[in-house]
């Protein structure tokens, strides 16, 4: 092998490597961009709601997908307990004009494979109001205040009570 050979088999391993590096650099960038966008129509709204009483205290979790219209959340009691998972399950609206002024959710509490009970709210732009649990085993209902306007932090401050 001489020397001009040597320089064109280093100059074209050196072009193949440089053209990998760039393509693996343009491939990571569409990614990032594609994953970006995927995430970008996904909210996460977080609520400290407090029962009559004043004895109850539980964290509100609702995530929503606007692009697949898919949400999901979950309540929690307590900072040691578990999280318990919820399942939009219904809503109903009350238009005036040609927006949506309030709406009553339902969702569902779901324990393992069952459906352990209900929450229900009416919602007015960002405020929630009317939220009450009922529990499907005993039919008893529990009301609940939105307390979170009191808050800095809802995930840090609600369940310290």
């Amino acid at each position: 092998m001489n020397l001009s050979d040597l320089i064109a088999s280093f100059a074209s391993a050196a072009t193949v490597n440089y053209w990998r590096d760039m393509f693996g650099k343009i491939f990571i960038f569409m990614i990032s961009g594609t994953i970006s966008l995927a995430y970008a129509d996904v909210s996460v709204e977080r609520r400290c709601l407090e029962s009559e009483n004043n004895k109850i205290r539980m964290e509100l979790v609702l995530v929503g997908d606007a692009g697949s219209k898919w949400q999901g959340g979950f309540v929690q009691y307590g900072k040691k307990k578990a999280p318990i998972t919820i399942v939009y399950a219904a809503s109903r609206g009350m238009e005036l004009g040609t927006r949506q002024e309030s709406a009553e959710q339902t969702w569902l509490e779901i324990i393992g494979k069952d459906v352990t009970g209900a929450y229900e709210f009416d919602t007015n732009a960002a405020a929630i109001s009317g939220f009450r649990y009922t529990n499907k085993k005993n039919g008893k209902a529990v009301g609940y205040t939105d307390i979170s306007g009191s808050m800095d932090s809802v995930e840090t401050q609600c369940l310290t009570k």
